[in-house]
């Protein structure tokens, strides 16, 4: 049977603080204000626990021209006290590193590192894993940004728009950047080089900073005017996807 017990020192839950954990951040907040209310958390729930108290400093008093006896005295060091240096923990300490970023507009799960695991965030970042977004639009408007909060710059009719005409023009979508894969990769598709490496699972840029790609599109939901899309794809920011759909 698994005991579960309650830790209300703060520096044995401060060693605790490493590993990798993921969170949730809403639309309209960016990942670097995410980050500071996290750490902001952090810092309040470990100072309301059980600090460490200020360390101590050993104090000789008297004067050795006197000839009387010196004393030695162990006295709290001021230096050390929350008074003078603020509290315990503050959000510097923290080695703390957020390795995805959905966007602005986005909402969704990202990766912390934290503690000792925070030097391996750059390689998780370099191993390129897909992203996968869930896009909800309206049909019969265009907004200047191609977001929510836009301006609304063109409006049309939308009621002959089916689940059907939708997926076609997703499928083109599709085929279109699975052909873009091998062009930003410099591969010839008629070539072995390009089969060998299709058979070998699927294709991913090597760098992180090309054009968006999509590998996979699909129509999850239709009621009309109201849409949602199903997209894998690498590469991006959640406003270079929404004008690759919208375009």
């Amino acid at each position: 049977m698994t005991s579960l017990y309650e830790i209300r020192y703060a520096p044995s839950v401060w060693r605790l603080l490493n590993g990798v954990f993921c969170i949730y951040k809403p639309n309209h907040k960016s990942v670097s204000s995410t980050r500071r209310t996290l750490l902001n958390n952090l810092c309040n729930d470990l100072n309301d626990m059980i600090v460490r108290p200020p360390r101590q400093m050993v104090q000789i008093a008297g004067d050795l021209s006197s000839g009387n006896e010196l004393k030695v005295e162990i006295k709290e060091n001021l230096s050390d006290n929350p008074l003078v240096v603020g509290k315990r923990y503050q959000q510097q300490d923290f080695a703390l590193s957020v390795v995805n970023n959905p966007g602005y507009f986005a909402s969704g799960v990202v990766v912390v590192f934290i503690g000792k695991m925070a030097k391996n965030a750059n390689e998780f970042r370099r191993a390129n894993h897909l992203r996968v977004y869930e896009i909800k639009g309206r049909l019969g408007m265009t907004t200047d940004n191609a977001n929510s909060d836009g301006r609304i710059v063109e409006k049309s009719w939308f009621r002959h728009v089916n689940e059907g005409r939708i997926s076609r023009v997703l499928s083109k979508i599709e085929s279109t950047h699975q052909t873009l894969m091998y062009k930003v990769m410099g591969i010839d598709m008629t070539t072995q080089e390009a089969y060998d490496l299709a058979s070998r699972g699927m294709v991913r840029p090597a760098m992180r900073k090309t054009i968006p790609i999509l590998y996979r599109l699909r129509l999850t939901d239709l009621s009309l005017p109201e849409f949602t899309i199903e997209v894998e794809y690498s590469n991006g920011t959640d406003h270079s996807l929404s004008t690759t759909l919208y375009c």
